[in-house]
C-alpha cells in the first residue's frame, strides 16, 4: 500500500447514535487519539462522517476540538481527505465541509486528497469535479497521494 485513509467511525460505546443530542465531543476526542495511532503516510477520512448517521446531519461546530484535531493532523503531517460522500448522500457539500478545509489550511495544513468514498465501481470519482471547483475556489492549487511511502502534488490549478 502507498498509503491509507483513516477514519473514525463510531462515538465509542453509543452505537445508538440517534440517541445522543451532540456526538461530536465524544467523536472528536476519539478522533485525536486515533491520529497519535497513524504510523504511515495517509489521509484522515471523512471526517465529519456522523452528519450522515445523525438527525438533521448535524455537522461539527467550530471550536477548540476541531482545531485540536486538525493541528494534530498537521503536526503528525497526516494529510485531509476531501469526501465527495456528502454530495452523493444529498448533504449539499463534501465530508468535512469546506470551513473545515479551510481551517485546515488556516492551521498549516497543505496534504489534501479527494476521495468518493466508493464501495461500487460505479461510485469510483463520482462528483471529483465538483470537489476540484470547491478547492479551486478557496485557492487551492494542489491535491496528493502517495508513492513508495511520499507525497506526491497533483496541480489542480492552472498555471498564470
Amino acid at each position: 500500500m502507498d498509503y491509507y485513509i483513516y477514519s473514525v467511525h463510531t462515538v465509542p460505546g453509543r452505537p445508538d447514535l440517534k440517541s445522543l443530542e451532540d456526538p461530536w465531543e465524544i467523536y472528536l476526542k476519539e478522533a485525536i487519539l486515533a491520529v497519535d495511532l497513524i504510523d504511515r503516510p495517509g489521509f484522515f477520512g471523512h471526517l465529519d462522517f456522523l452528519r450522515r448517521h445523525i438527525p438533521f446531519g448535524r455537522p461539527p461546530k467550530p471550536g477548540p476540538l476541531i482545531d485540536r484535531l486538525l493541528m494534530k493532523l498537521v503536526s503528525n503531517h497526516v494529510g485531509l481527505e476531501v469526501n465527495t460522500s456528502g454530495w452523493m448522500y444529498g448533504l449539499g457539500d463534501p465530508s468535512p465541509q469546506s470551513w473545515v478545509i479551510e481551517r485546515y489550511l488556516e492551521l498549516g495544513g497543505n496534504l489534501l486528497t479527494i476521495g468518493s468514498d466508493s464501495h461500487r465501481a460505479l461510485q469510483v470519482g463520482k462528483y471529483s469535479v465538483q470537489a476540484v471547483s470547491l478547492l479551486r475556489g478557496i485557492g487551492v492549487k494542489e491535491v496528493f497521494y502517495c508513492e513508495n511511502g511520499s507525497y506526491v502534488p497533483f496541480r489542480i490549478l492552472e498555471e498564470e
